[in-house]
Order: C-alpha cells, then structure tokens, then sequence
C-alpha cells in the first residue's frame, strides 16, 4: 500500500477463513472485521458454493494481513 503521503507499506497475510454467511450475524462480523490493535487489512470477497436460486454465493472469504515493519 502506497500512503498519501507516498511512504511505502508491505502488509502479509496471517490468516484467511471462509465463514458460512449464516454465522455473519452484525456482532460476529464485527468480531472479524472492527478496529485491530496494530495496523492490518481486512478483505472480504464472496467465496463457497453459489446459490442459483437467490443468485448469492453462500460464504465469505476474509482475509487479514497484518503491516510488516
């Protein structure tokens, strides 16, 4: 990642998981994606199996990358 100020920062992943939406409920998605106590990225992208019927796809894949000093 590349600041506004154009200081350079590496992150690498620590871990990524592929939750079931059904366990995504507002405070467990909190737990996963709310503040850090050191500087990380978070990504969440669609993942699992798709549902042709509600044209969702049934989990996320969240990723966490923490910033390397």
């Amino acid at each position: 990642m590349t600041g506004d100020d154009g200081t350079v920062y590496t992150y690498r992943v620590q871990w990524s998981t592929l939750y079931p939406v059904a366990e995504l409920a507002p405070e467990r998605l909190q737990a996963i994606v709310g503040p850090t106590d050191t500087p990380a990225l978070t990504l969440m992208a669609c993942g699992g199996a798709f549902d042709e019927a509600t044209g969702e796809y049934l989990a996320r894949l969240v990723a966490r990358a923490g910033r390397v000093a």
